[in-house]
């Protein structure tokens, strides 16, 4: 159990404090000391790579994917609807709705303790209103992830367009205008960042300009140390033929996810040493290990049993663990599943090329590829989110999944039960007529 001493209260029961008090990491991105007191909370709470506009009418129907801020029709449910006290993890929950740019921090009951928000017209307002198929303006009025510091602090990314760090009362510490996306991951005092930059490389396409996803590093104070192509770790390694079938231009990798190893597992496999990067690669359907060091990818695997899939996690046990967004009842045409996925993804439900019951959560082991556990939906709680997704694999074995689409996050047993349910109550689109995409939902672990 952690006490919430500010506000003269206990959070949990007698279970939840022998949970709290184990000491296992088991997604260390995740993971906060035993020692944190969520202090910054107050009792008030409770309630540079720049890209270039092109004129180019070829670039600018150049596709990068389709996110936006909501997907489906608002349900009639909202807030927790399945729980299940015995058997739940019971910590705190940070999510980040794309109804809003802001973090928001509640209890395992769907109590909000604390919010975060900032908007990028106030961290950026030397930044025009522009909209290009590689920086759509709607992009800002959402974090795309965020990570939280045990003093309140919070890290930000407004996708493809910056990172803020803010405290905790949402105060801007500081601002770096820069393309970064998707997915960061705080190292000691480094930061590191997916980022890329729109270039043309003759070799990929002699007259159109691709966007090529860096590794971006930078120090506590924002400032940017080293950027690493992931492009070019593809090209100097014996894994350069996995780019092939990738697209000819625009978006080409869609790298949406970074994981740095802390090598507690490099007895396994040298794949896993202290500083490698895990990398997700959507346009690839392709997941990797980068040397960064050696500036090399030393291990990948493309098996055909994910599609288009997002946040892979190295599990203590040596396994992977992965949200695979499209399993596939049938193949499609590869030509016509690229361009109905890139132009308007929801049009694959249209075709008829997939349900909209076909996402699953892998555990894999990722040297013999074998599939150890899986978690599909069912006719009773369907399973679907083409855009985007994430999984956190939790002490007890209960797996967190974030379904992000439909605006949905729960809490599954290793057999297979829903113990766990939160469905977004924010509003977005026309008239707030669509449920908001939840990005990320994170179990907090103390």
């Amino acid at each position: 159990m952690f006490t919430l001493f500010f506000l003269n209260k206990d959070i949990g029961s007698e279970k939840e404090k022998k949970q709290i008090s184990n000491k296992d990491i088991y997604n260390k991105r995740y993971h906060f000391s035993c020692g944190f007191r969520l202090n910054f909370l107050s009792k008030n709470s409770i309630q540079k790579i720049n890209y270039h506009r092109s004129s180019n009418k070829k670039t600018s129907k150049l596709y990068t994917l389709p996110y936006l801020t909501g997907y489906r029709k608002a349900p009639k449910k909202t807030g927790l609807t399945i729980f299940i006290p015995d058997k739940v993890w019971i910590g705190l929950n940070l999510f980040n709705s794309a109804h809003q740019p802001s973090a928001i921090l509640m209890d395992i009951k769907g109590n909000i303790l604390h919010k975060w928000q900032f908007a990028f017209k106030d961290a950026f307002p030397e930044v025009k209103e522009i909209n290009t198929w590689y920086n759509q303006k709607h992009w800002r009025y959402f974090w795309r992830r965020a990570h939280l510091f045990d003093n309140g602090d919070l890290l930000a990314i407004y996708e493809g367009n910056g990172l803020i760090k803010i405290d905790k009362d949402s105060h801007l510490i500081w601002a770096t205008k820069g393309s970064f996306h998707h997915d960061l991951e705080v190292v000691g005092d480094k930061i590191y960042v997916l980022n890329r930059r729109l270039v043309t490389l003759p070799l990929i396409n002699k007259k159109e300009p691709i966007l090529e996803d860096l590794i971006t590093i930078l120090n506590q104070d924002g400032q940017i140390l080293k950027n690493i192509s992931i492009l070019e770790m593809f090209e100097n390694s014996r894994f350069a033929r996995l780019m092939k079938g990738m697209p000819a231009a625009g978006d080409i990798f869609h790298t949406n996810t970074l994981e740095v190893f802390d090598g507690k597992l490099a007895s396994k496999s040298p794949i896993f040493k202290k500083g490698n990067v895990l990398l997700s690669m959507r346009m690839l359907d392709t997941i990797a290990i980068a040397d960064l060091k050696a500036k090399k990818i030393v291990w990948a695997r493309k098996p055909g049993i994910w599609k288009t899939q997002h946040q892979p996690t190295l599990l203590d046990n040596g396994h992977m663990l992965v949200f695979n967004n499209l399993y596939l009842k049938k193949r499609a045409d590869k030509a016509e599943y690229r361009r109905l996925l890139t132009t308007n993804g929801y049009k694959l439900l249209k075709n008829k090329i997939y349900t909209d019951n076909q996402s699953s959560v892998i555990e894999f082991n990722p040297l013999s590829i074998a599939v150890v556990w899986e978690y599909k939906g069912d006719e009773k709680h369907k399973f679907f989110s083409l855009a985007s997704g994430s999984c956190q694999r939790l002490p007890n074995g209960n797996t967190l999944i974030t379904e992000s689409d439909p605006g949905r996050a729960f809490e599954v047993t290793p057999q297979g039960q829903i113990v766990w349910e939160y469905i977004n109550p924010y509003r977005t689109g026309k008239n707030k007529a669509k449920i908001a995409a939840i990005l990320e939902m994170q179990r907090l672990l103390f």
